[in-house]
């Protein structure tokens, strides 16, 4: 039995980005109802992405081939860290930091223990000052999103981090979070996405040469 191609391993990743991708704006949305759009959003390219592996699999097998464990655990780890790096993209640096340490604080007066994740980010809240930069160069993705939200009088995911929850609010004021901020934040979400595929492509094209140059 032979060994899948290196597109194998890209219809995997595309999986785990997905999967990630779901999570991380599940895992927000317990604080920015907004979110839940981007979390639909992904959800249904992880029910596409995932339809498409099943049917490279089942090619594949007609083959004779087969996944490599290690191009399956290279591929999520990829994904892990493209998918950490557009997060930080699309909601800005201090905002990904308050609002994780306010999402284990939301689960720690759950019963949920979460004393270590918090020192852990009570010490990257220490070194902020070291990430200015990145502060800065992240704040466009976000700016269309809390542009909208100031215009609707509506809260920000830095007024989220100081209340404790965007879900505490009207009706009304949630139905807009969801129905006009949700697109705009996915939206953003998907031209970041669009806009890192032409680099990462280019990082593949890269290590597959040298791949190949090992040989």
């Amino acid at each position: 039995m032979g060994n899948a191609p290196p597109a194998s391993r890209l219809a995997v990743r595309s999986v785990a980005l997905d999967s990630f991708g779901v999570a991380v704006s599940t895992i927000f949305s317990v604080l920015m109802p907004w979110m839940t759009v981007s979390a639909t959003m992904n959800l249904g390219f992880l029910i596409e992405d995932i339809s498409k592996l099943r049917k490279l699999r089942d090619a594949l097998k007609a083959q004779n081939l087969h996944f490599r464990k290690r191009d399956i655990a290279r591929a999520i780890t990829e994904a892990a860290l493209i998918k950490g790096i557009m997060t930080i993209v699309t909601l800005g640096h201090d905002d990904v930091l308050a609002l994780s340490h306010a999402v284990a604080a939301q689960l720690l007066d759950h019963g949920v223990s979460t004393g270590s994740h918090l020192a852990a980010f009570d010490q990257m809240d220490a070194s902020r000052t070291a990430g200015d930069i990145l502060s800065v160069s992240t704040a466009l993705p976000s700016y269309p999103t809390e542009t909208l939200q100031t215009t609707l009088g509506l809260q920000t995911a830095a007024d989220v981090t100081v209340s404790g929850s965007g879900w505490g609010v009207s009706g009304p004021a949630i139905g807009q979070q969801i129905a006009v901020v949700g697109p705009v934040q996915a939206a953003t979400e998907r031209v970041v996405d669009l806009a890192s595929r032409p680099v990462i492509q280019q990082m593949d094209s890269r290590a597959q040469k040298q791949s190949n140059g090992r040989r």
